[in-house]
């Protein structure tokens, strides 16, 4: 299945990167850009306020209307080293599923060469959370959304990624909510899935 299916099966839409490094701005744009072709627009912010400024934005549309983010990639480490969750968890109290996508390493806070993608992407034989090369290449890039796309389409978290659009779409579309207080399901979800 090419990317351009995976996108029609997943129903993505609308999409938010968050990172606060130009030249991870610049790679993600190069690469993303090669599916706004696919009916695909693509938001950038720069910080944990504009990015949780965003999100609130896309579920404001009127009834009826589907502007929600259908997926958030961000960076963990921003204006405090673990700022990326935040984002996250913005995202799910509205029902949007998200990945961290960094290049810091939790056990010593450095940045490696290497990217690491949050929650895993469990695969049919193996989890893939680890890709050699940093966020300014766009190469990373297209590998990170590949491995993202085959789990919320063919892998495990299809269900999971399913029932949060389908949540959402319920939610916001069809009964046009303003907005939900879901601290608790967030915080917890965030913990469930996003720590090893």
């Amino acid at each position: 299945m090419g990317i351009e299916e995976k996108l029609k099966q997943a129903q993505i839409k609308r999409l938010l990167v968050v990172d606060d490094t130009n030249a991870n701005i610049d790679a993600a744009k190069k690469f993303f850009s090669t599916i706004e072709p696919y009916g695909v627009k693509i938001d950038y912010a720069t910080n944990v306020n504009d990015a949780k400024a965003l999100i609130r934005e896309s579920i404001r549309a009127p009834a009826g209307v589907d502007n929600r983010y259908s997926l958030i990639l961000s960076d963990l480490s921003m204006e405090e080293p673990e700022s990326g969750f935040e984002v996250i968890k913005e995202g799910i109290r509205h029902f949007t599923y998200g990945f961290i996508v960094t290049g810091r390493n939790r056990i010593d806070q450095s940045h490696g060469p290497k990217t690491i993608i949050k929650p895993k992407c469990y695969g049919i034989r193996t989890s893939i959370n680890e890709i050699l090369g940093t966020k300014d290449d766009v190469a990373v890039w297209e590998k990170v959304f590949s491995y993202i796309m085959d789990y919320i389409t063919i892998n495990e978290g299809k269900n999971l990624f399913r029932a949060l659009s389908d949540a959402s779409k319920k939610l916001y579309v069809d009964d046009h909510v303003d907005s939900l207080a879901y601290d608790g399901f967030a915080e917890n979800f965030v913990d469930s899935y996003y720590y090893d």
